[in-house]
């Protein structure tokens, strides 16, 4: 068949009345339609696939006329303009939060320790914070590192993939013009085809005609999160000023969304950009100025604690002193503890228990999974401990005056044990527990002022301890079985009215002390022993630690004239 030629087309020719002109009319009308149905089947235009969102061809429109005109990629000011450098710098310091947090929670202890110089202290376990599960560890772990490449990836968009002019478009209107254009295409569509991935565009898309729902339901998850924060910082007992700014943040946010709802002037990218710096204050910025308030009002003095470190004998009170909960001096106390009182405590991390001479035993500990320190003292009618096989997080053991007390339990399933700490009279040191038996060794001594006969060597081999045991009992050095000179001036430990009368409550003052079985005379110091009244204590430790903190100018300011016997002059 013959093809037709341009000369073979009729030639227009002018109409003379009105129908000839409606005819024309229709006849351009009709050419019209042709030549946009021709426009869809170009090459270079977006699949109808690709337009499943209205923001993406908002977007790659602009792009495609920028690959075919040939124009440079738009700089950073370009695209971002004033709000990039903010961005940036919101991006970078969600990066190193959360590069922090990670590291918080690999090592937790180690990092508090780092970040408030503690790791001298309770070796190394100042904090007393509880190990975590390692599948909670390694969950926490996974979801920080999706977070972090999640926030380099826009970090890297908004350096180096800058191929889509987006602000010029949303201050010109060209999004919200193209959104509605690509809308009367894609809606129809959608409509006939309902998606899961349909649902969600329209929920969360910038244009999408159910967004607001979805910001309701985003906005409410955000301040129920942040009012069952403000009750545990509540229940935490946290300072006020921190709580006074968390409701006031509570307060502001509940405010946007009032304002969001009454006001309709705000366009998308302003509800977002609120909503955006409120996410950002709550997850980032809050706990920020939490950390940065807790390391300026951390009030410790350091070099007042390292003095009872380097001269106090391990275990003394001043080094280890916790949330003490003991029985009265010169009272019976407690006689007896429930057997199954410790069977269901899995966040114990810390026990002690002193000054209760008629407990003969302890129930078992198998129900304090996390227990960290283990403190006895004073226990004059223990003669066993219970086993400490379930105790596996227990770092450290303190021994102090246990007179009866024949052995230990096995320790050696105990794998983060760092400190074991056994002074004053305990017969284990003596009676052939550890080796050979020495009923010679001080510990073993009878004890006149409290009425305890003296030790006598194990006559059951069973009950002493393995050669694997004994072996890591040397481990920790001198600590075990630390021969104190204050074991022999245990008459000093109780004030009485002679002791207290004498310092006048003058502390660190001079005084002197006889005790009343060999009548023998000691020099004292004025001393708040165990926080108990100011009376006169023969503690030669104390007296060097105030030497020390005297010579080193730490601590409370010396009293030239009571304490020159301390080498406090008026210079100091």
């Amino acid at each position: 068949m013959k093809s037709l030629q341009a000369d073979d087309l009729p030639t227009a020719v002018p109409c003379a009345d009105d129908t000839c002109r409606r005819n024309s009319h229709i006849r351009r009308s009709r050419d019209g339609s042709v030549e946009w149905l021709k426009t869809l089947r170009a090459p270079d235009i977006v699949p109808l696939e690709h337009l499943s969102d209205p923001m993406s061809a908002s977007f790659d429109a602009p792009r495609q006329v920028l690959n075919r005109s040939g124009t440079q990629r738009l700089s950073f000011w370009q695209v971002f303009g004033l709000l990039g450098i903010p961005m940036l710098l919101f991006l970078v310091m969600s990066i190193v939060w959360t590069a922090w947090l990670i590291i918080l929670t690999l090592a937790p202890n180690e990092t508090a320790n780092y970040l408030m110089h503690t790791g001298d202290y309770d070796d190394g376990h100042f904090w007393l914070l509880a190990e975590q599960e390692i599948g909670i560890k390694f969950a926490r772990i996974g979801g920080l590192m999706l977070a972090v490449v999640g926030y380099l990836h826009i970090m890297v968009k908004m350096l180096v993939w800058r191929t889509v002019p987006a602000s010029f478009e949303v201050k010109t209107g060209g999004v919200r013009k193209a959104s509605i254009e690509n809308k009367k295409v894609v809606m129809p569509t959608r409509r006939r085809s309902i998606t899961l991935e349909g649902l969600w565009y329209e929920l969360t898309s910038i244009n999408g005609p159910y967004r607001k729902f979805w910001n309701l339901a985003h906005k409410t998850a955000d301040l129920i999160t942040q009012i069952i924060l403000l009750s545990n910082y509540l229940e935490q007992g946290f300072p006020d000023i921190l709580v006074y700014g968390w409701v006031a943040f509570i307060s502001c946010n509940c405010l946007s969304c009032a304002l969001n709802i009454l006001l309709n002037k705000h366009s998308a990218l302003t509800e977002i950009l609120v909503d955006s710096i409120f996410d950002l204050i709550a997850t980032i910025v809050y706990p920020i100025l939490i950390l940065i308030y807790c390391y300026h009002n951390f009030q410790f003095d350091h070099e007042v604690f390292r003095t009872y470190v380097e001269v106090l004998p391990p275990g003394s009170f001043e080094i280890i002193a916790r949330l003490h909960i003991e029985g009265k001096q010169g009272s019976e106390n407690l006689v007896y503890l429930p057997s199954d009182l410790f069977s269901n405590m899995p966040q114990l991390l810390f026990l002690h228990l002193a000054l209760h001479p008629s407990l003969r035993t302890l129930p078992a500990l198998d129900g304090t999974p996390k227990l960290q320190t283990l403190e006895l003292a004073h226990l004059f009618g223990l003669s066993r401990l219970p086993d400490l096989d379930k105790t596996v997080d227990l770092h450290g053991i303190v021994i102090a005056y246990l007179p009866l007390l024949e052995t230990l339990p096995d320790l050696l399933k105990l794998k983060h044990l760092v400190s074991v700490t056994v002074f004053r009279p305990s017969f284990l040191c003596c009676n052939g527990y550890l080796g050979s038996c020495d009923l010679n060794h001080p510990f073993c001594d009878a004890d006149n002022a409290y009425g305890f006969p003296a030790a006598m060597c194990l006559t059951d081999n069973k009950l002493q301890a393995s050669s694997a045991m004994v072996k890591y009992l040397e481990n920790f050095g001198p600590a075990v079985c630390y021969k104190t000179p204050d074991s022999l001036l245990e008459f000093a430990d109780i004030p009485t009215k002679a002791s207290v009368d004498m310092c006048g409550g003058v502390p660190y003052r001079r005084c002197d002390i006889v005790d009343p079985v060999t009548n023998e005379m000691f020099e004292g110091l004025c001393y708040n022993l165990r926080m108990q009244v100011l009376s006169c204590n023969p503690d030669p430790h104390n007296i060097e630690v105030r030497k020390l903190q005297i010579r080193l100018n730490v601590g409370t300011p010396c009293d030239p004239v009571e304490e020159a016997w301390l080498g406090c002059t008026d210079k100091r």
